[in-house]
């Protein structure tokens, strides 16, 4: 499944997306946030873009993934919901054959890129630049789109799954199969890598962004500074480092086993009955899911390039139930039986904590998902900071080194769908529900004394800034006020709840809609936005892309607040 916040592929079932912080509602509008069906995605677009709107504003801090599902147990699920499968897709169909609802859909969105599914079959491609690249499917009919991105959110690759042949209704189709065109965006340019595919071209990105992988045709290629190259023929990709020069796959035998092998130039022998899942930069580190010699199931284990005798076996796949692996791979945090662990240099776990942990990064700490681990943007895990939960989900611990193991610093009431920590690492902001108050702490303390910023008894929602400098928030009769961290709060705009309309923080502003125009403002009282439209009636917007609406239900965008370029002539975000 995806993000349906910021795009990033996530465990199924994931309750927080680990990139992004935010918290997910396992619900329709996930699910079709993860595959879309051209049919569908407009139903629930409207739904995605307004939680995205707000969530994506607050700052709120990193989360964890859900645990992944057992294998068996997924088995007889699959059984047993074929009936469902087959009713669902007989539905989609019909939908297809009915036209499409108007609105859009967001295939990707991040803090610095946005792929959008136009209602007019064209995809459009939006970056923190307002560069706009849009890719013309007016003559095809788009069943759903699959995606992933780099670290730092500036590239993708993503597969456009349609229908093969004319027309813009399932009986006008003229073969009725389905093809699909496998793109790289290298954050200004969408390169088409592979076009009308039969199969379904399976894809990965690398952490920096820098290498595409993709197998099509029974074959592995990259797609490297605007060059393809085969890298081997009958295998499956399973991890690429960092920096995309290394690429690990498995080769299946006639009776249904599987070897592991490395390639960074040339092909290098791994494992037997099994693979490897993440992989660090020329193999220095290889982390392994294979079936264990002594019987006891699938088992993860770390060792160095292909060395046997430096194989460090890291718990079973049973037992395991998340696997945070810092930015060069050399450390991996584990969750198993309740516990969690440290491994660093592909050494011994040591227990660090009593309960599963997760690591709590600043904005640009993202998250990079390699089948079943997570790459996270912090270097050194010793230095970072995490959270742990109780069984009940009532408290929050807020945890960082000392001494070699985890200590809690604050304690709070939901903390971890809120707590953010900013860019300077200075300070961790959150909020206590217990408390009904947001508060901040100073991280340089060892026993740091919470500072309340606000009290929410009557504040209906709040934002930060992205840089966390400004707290802004409204009340239930739409009186939006801005406080600076650290300092007083001041009114900044005087309205009513009848007038109000979507609010979203942009570019370090507070942006928002009221009686049909768009206001905004950088700390200080809001101003009307000049934006050269009739009525604005809604907006939205990912860190440096403000998205607006007009009455007219076209879709405009601007990254410096002041200037907007229409990009459709349909509402894409709601």
């Amino acid at each position: 499944m995806f993000c349906k916040f910021c795009g990033k592929e996530i465990k199924d079932g994931s309750a927080f997306c680990p990139a992004c912080g935010k918290k997910l509602a396992v619900n329709n509008a996930e699910k079709t946030a993860e595959t879309v069906s051209a049919a569908t995605a407009a139903g629930t677009a409207a739904a995605t873009s307004a939680a995205s709107s707000q969530a994506a504003a607050s700052g709120k801090a990193a989360g964890k993934p859900a645990k992944k599902i057992n294998k068996k147990a997924l088995t007889a699920i699959i059984a047993g919901a074929a009936a469902v499968v087959l009713i669902v897709l007989l539905v989609v169909i019909l939908v297809s054959a009915l036209g499409k609802n108007k609105g859009g859909n967001y295939i990707l969105r991040s803090g610095e890129t946005s792929v959008m599914d136009a209602d007019d079959e064209k995809v459009l491609i939006v970056n923190a630049n307002g560069d706009v690249v849009k890719l013309d499917y007016s003559d095809k009919t788009i069943l759903r789109t699959v995606k992933k991105y780099d670290i730092n959110r500036h590239k993708a690759v993503f597969i456009i799954s349609y229908l093969e042949g004319s027309g813009k209704n399932i009986f006008d189709i003229d073969s009725g199969l389905t093809v699909n065109d496998l793109y790289y965006y290298d954050g200004k340019e969408a390169h088409k890598i592979v076009s009308a595919e039969k199969s379904v071209p399976y894809s990965e990105i690398s952490a920096d962004g820098s290498t595409a992988l993709y197998e099509a045709d029974g074959k592995l290629y990259s797609y490297r500074g605007g060059k393809t190259t085969q890298i081997a023929e009958n295998v499956s990709v399973s991890a690429v480092s960092p920096d995309g020069k290394t690429v690990a796959y498995y080769k299946k035998s006639d009776d249904g086993s599987v070897k592991g092998y490395y390639n960074n130039g040339k092909e290098v022998f791994l494992v037997n009955s099994g693979y490897a899942i993440a992989i660090a930069n020329n193999a220095k580190y290889v982390y392994l899911l294979r079936q264990a010699a002594e019987g006891d199931g699938e088992t993860f284990f770390v060792q160095k390039k292909d060395k046997e005798d430096t194989r460090v076996k890291l718990g079973s796949a049973n037992s395991i139930d998340y696997l945070f692996l810092n930015n060069d791979l050399s450390q991996a945090v584990i969750s198993r039986d309740g516990n969690s662990y440290l491994s660093k240099d592909g050494g011994e776990t040591k227990k660090i904590y009593s309960s599963p942990v997760y690591p709590l990064g600043s904005r640009d700490t993202a998250a990079y998902y390699s089948s079943y681990a997570y790459i996270v943007g912090i270097k050194d895990f010793e230095k970072a900071f995490f959270y742990a939960t109780n069984s009940l989900r009532t408290k929050t611990n807020l945890l960082r080194f000392s001494d070699g193991e985890l200590e809690t610093i604050i304690s709070g009431s939901d903390l971890e769908d809120s707590a953010a920590l900013t860019r300077d690492e200075k300070y961790v902001i959150y909020e206590d529900e217990d408390e009904d108050a947001v508060y901040r702490v100073r991280t340089s303390e060892d026993d740091p004394e919470p500072e309340k910023l606000l009290e929410l008894d009557e504040v209906w929602d709040w934002y930060l800034s992205q840089d966390k400098k400004v707290l802004y928030y409204c009340n239930d009769y739409f009186e939006i006020f801005a406080q600076k961290i650290g300092g007083k709060a001041v009114k900044i705009f005087d309205g009513s709840r009848e007038s109000a309309g979507s609010m979203i923080v942009c570019n370090n502003r507070l942006y928002f809609c009221y009686d049909g125009k768009l206001y905004s403002s950088e700390g200080g009282k809001a101003k009307e936005v000049n934006t050269g439209l009739d009525s604005v009636v809604y907006t939205d917007g990912d860190e440096h892309i403000l998205f607006i609406a007009d009455s007219e239900g076209k879709t405009y965008i601007s990254v410096d607040g002041r200037n907007f370029k229409k990009i459709s002539d349909s509402n894409l975000i709601s």
